[in-house]
């Protein structure tokens, strides 16, 4: 399995669009459902990672709304 990486024109520059913001529960829910599937060691760590990402992302950006 190829794992993919990240660009340097990924990174966040600033808060996340509204439709971004949107799509991070489910993004987080399908990482949640994936995960166990995965029996690719690097993989597994690797979208770990990423999920810890988006939920770390998740947060930042409610607490940017308060």
């Amino acid at each position: 399995m190829r794992t993919p990486t990240a660009s340097p024109q990924a990174s966040l520059k600033g808060p996340l669009s509204k439709q971004h913001r949107s799509g991070l529960p489910r993004l987080t829910a399908a990482f949640e459902k994936v995960l166990p599937a995965i029996d690719d060691e690097y993989g597994t760590k690797y979208y770990t990672h990423v999920r810890g990402m988006a939920v770390v992302t998740a947060e930042i950006e409610t607490l940017r709304d308060k």
